[in-house]
């Protein structure tokens, strides 16, 4: 089976058998809500953090934000356990539904199934908040392949995870297109020889993506 991705104009992917989508600010809304989670966390267990957690978000990502609050609350067990008790702290977002789909993914995953492509989710979030999450959306029924590669000891900030997850599903870089919005996994996934979608409403984040990208959308309804 085979599919062709068109927009603006004359941009075409072709010769496509396998899908493959990221998460969190691929298929679901949830970008704001990381962004707020580690204030929100440290209100929960009485901490406040000096520092200015928005910015540091901005300039070096939610995990940023992580190593900073190990290095202020060192008590607190370090990154690992920390991003672990602010993830477990999302659960109740996660699981009810007030996380929103990214505008048309249900249509256009619709489409994907009518053609017989194969769609697979590869999230370096856990399966404890992505499952609920796109369960409460209807979109769980998409995904029978789901990949969390934090189960297996591994990363999508290296590119030994990408030839895994290809091992895994039996199928070569150029048979794929990876649906992302994270500039190191698009990177990795380029490597690997995938076609690459980018997707974010933020005009400068799409800006960012496009150099490992061959579209860059900020929703599905322009796919």
């Amino acid at each position: 089976d085979s599919i062709c991705f068109l927009t603006w104009g004359n941009k075409r992917l072709s010769n496509i058998s396998t899908c493959i989508f990221d998460v969190d600010g691929t298929l679901i809304d949830s970008t704001d809500l990381w962004r707020d989670a580690p204030s929100s966390y440290l209100d929960s267990i009485g901490l406040k953090s000096s520092l200015d957690l928005n910015e540091i978000y901005k300039e070096s990502g939610y995990m940023g934000v992580c190593y900073s609050l190990e290095r202020e609350f060192p008590e607190r067990g370090g990154h690992r356990r920390i991003n672990e008790e602010i993830s477990r702290h999302l659960i109740p977002n996660y699981s009810s539904g007030e996380i929103r789909e990214i505008e048309g993914a249900t249509e256009f995953l619709e489409h994907l199934k009518a053609d017989g492509i194969r769609c697979v989710l590869f999230s370096a979030n856990y399966r404890y908040l992505i499952e609920p999450a796109l369960k409460a959306l209807n979109l769980l029924r998409f995904f029978p392949e789901r990949f969390f590669p934090s189960e297996y000891d591994e990363n999508k900030r290296n590119l030994s995870s990408y030839i895994d997850l290809g091992k895994k599903l039996g199928v070569l870089g150029e048979e794929c297109v990876m649906f992302e919005d994270s500039l190191f996994s698009l990177k990795n996934a380029k490597a690997f020889g995938m076609r690459t979608i980018g997707i974010s409403k933020n005009p400068a984040i799409r800006k960012e993506l496009e150099p490992f990208s061959d579209l860059v959308v900020s929703s599905y309804k322009e796919v």
